[in-house]
């Protein structure tokens, strides 16, 4: 997924952007917005964006100020740069990190999704018990996608899928790890809002500071 595969939002394309040129990504941030919006199609492309190896500029005399051509893949990027639009700067698609995002199956790219018991997985759902449903959901279906067709997509029916306890703990173990090729570890959870909220109220106080501060590696 790359910023130019999602129609409009160019405002909040150039902050993100942004955040990477000037090297202050923050360690969380909250994608908001109504269902079926493009929030999870831009976190996608942010995380590509950031880990991708060959950030390649669309560079015209119309993007910058000057005709000189720039290689964004060995330029400082703590350095100033020229003016540029949301549309002069995007990952490649093609290098190997580029690749893998592309079909959610980079090592450093995981997801946190709402899930429930269903007559493929009978017991004690999780998501990673739903990956290979996952990959089929976003990758089959344009965006912008909603929850119920998610619902549907696994098979829930009229069960309400939740981030459980389970979930949670993976959160915890998966960051805790280190990168395997990226500089980056990027976990996305979709719908945080459907956070078991006994749970959330339980640990609220880690939850706090998770937010807060990176976590450790």
């Amino acid at each position: 997924m790359r910023f130019s595969d999602i129609p409009g939002q160019q405002a909040i394309k150039e902050k993100l952007i942004r955040t990477v040129i000037d090297q202050r990504v923050s360690h969380a941030q909250l994608f908001y917005g109504p269902e079926s919006s493009a929030k999870l199609a831009l976190a996608i492309a942010y995380a590509q964006f950031i880990n991708c190896k060959n950030r390649r500029p669309a560079v015209t005399e119309t993007d910058f100020s000057t005709s000189q051509t720039h290689n964004f893949a060995t330029t400082d990027f703590a350095s100033p740069l020229p003016p540029y639009t949301a549309t002069s700067l995007d990952s490649c698609g093609t290098c190997p990190s580029c690749i893998k995002y592309s079909k959610l199956i980079h090592p450093d790219l995981h997801f946190i999704y709402p899930v429930a018991n269903t007559r493929k997985v009978t017991k004690k759902p999780q998501s990673k018990l739903f990956t290979a449903d996952w990959r089929s959901f976003i990758l089959q279906r344009p965006f912008p996608v909603n929850l119920q067709d998610w619902y549907d997509f696994i098979g829930i029916e009229n069960k309400q899928g939740i981030i459980n306890a389970d979930d949670c703990n993976e959160i915890i173990s998966m960051l805790s790890y280190k990168t395997y090729e990226s500089e980056y570890k990027v976990m996305i959870i979709w719908m945080v809002e459907k956070l078991f909220m006994r749970l959330l109220r339980r640990s609220s106080r880690y939850w706090k500071n998770l937010l807060k501060r990176p976590f450790f590696f």
